[in-house]
């Protein structure tokens, strides 16, 4: 058979056409399926290890979709999530992106992921008691206990000053990474009384939510 024009313009389009559609494909599966991340750092270890690659399944509370792609810095992101087949549970494992890029408001940085195990839900009240991670009514032991021993065991003279502060750091609380909370963690339906110093822990998660 000959060759063409007609039939090497074809064979062409039918190339660039299954390229295109591997394209979308690909995106689609990254958004909707799954993705890959290669761990850096040692924070999850004994689980995770640095040098680990991993595969998040975006099947379980549904993929991230960005209402606009303008992602001008300062600007809120907008998103919505595809539908999913369960809620996020205590244990866990979550691949988020850090939620600030300045510390006095919730943010999220596009280029910044973090990889750490849920320890409190929605509805919980955690708190951290020399150096142990609990959750009232909550018997199990969370995350890596083992680090956590030995977190407990170090003096806090041994701890810098800045590590050993813990979120609030505003006057009228003396959290540490070894003491702090309690921490109640607000759930959907929640009518939560806000005073002069509760707001300290909540203010971000309202301007972030009400814009206000």
């Amino acid at each position: 058979m000959p060759i063409t024009l007609k039939s090497i313009l074809r064979t062409i389009f039918h190339y660039f056409l299954f390229i295109v559609v591997t394209i979308v494909l690909a995106i689609l599966m990254r958004v909707f399926l799954f993705d890959s991340f290669k761990i850096p750092s040692p924070s999850m270890e004994l689980a995770i290890i640095p040098g680990d690659f991993i595969y998040v399944n975006k099947l379980a509370i549904g993929g991230r979709i960005y209402k606009s792609l303008d992602f001008e810095e300062g600007k809120k992101i907008e998103i919505c999530r595809a539908p999913g087949f369960c809620k996020v549970k205590r244990y866990d494992v979550l691949v988020f992106n850090f939620p600030y890029t300045d510390w006095n408001k919730l943010d999220f940085d596009l280029n910044v992921f973090y990889v750490k195990r849920c320890v409190a839900i929605p509805g919980d009240t955690f708190y951290i008691e020399n150096g142990i991670y609990k959750v009232k009514n909550c018997p199990d032991k969370l995350g890596c206990y083992e680090n956590q021993l030995e977190l407990s065991q170090r003096p806090d003279s041994c701890i810098k000053r800045d590590v050993l502060r813990s979120f609030p750091k505003v006057k009228g609380y003396k959290w540490t990474i070894k003491n702090m909370g309690p921490l109640y963690v607000p759930r959907k339906g929640d009518i939560l009384p806000i005073d002069a110093k509760n707001i300290h822990l909540y203010k971000n998660l309202i301007r972030y939510e009400t814009d206000k």
